[in-house]
């Protein structure tokens, strides 16, 4: 079994051809199968906002419990249903 994260590039699949396309979507496939993660690189995205972004979330995951469920969706924004099949769900609504 994997144990390290694997790192696809996307720009195959970005420059848009088929054989690039495909390779991508197996190493994703792969990677979902296999360990369940991917990091992805080539994607076009700034560095810089990458890097905030990932500082914003560190942030956030570094405070208490408690303040960080201050912003989740409260209860009240919780719906049940119920599917034919009799499973329940909860959706949230925004």
């Amino acid at each position: 079994m994997r144990t390290t994260v694997p790192v696809i590039d996307l720009a195959p699949f970005l420059a848009g051809g088929a054989n690039g396309q495909q390779a991508v979507a197996r190493a994703i496939g792969r990677a979902c199968e296999g360990i369940g993660f991917f990091t992805i690189v080539g994607h076009g995205v700034d560095a810089r906002l990458v890097r905030t972004m990932y500082d914003v979330s560190r942030a956030f995951f570094d405070l208490p419990v408690d303040e960080k469920q201050r912003v989740g969706p409260r209860r009240s924004d919780i719906k049940h249903r119920q599917t034919k099949t009799g499973a329940r769900h909860q959706d949230k609504c925004f």
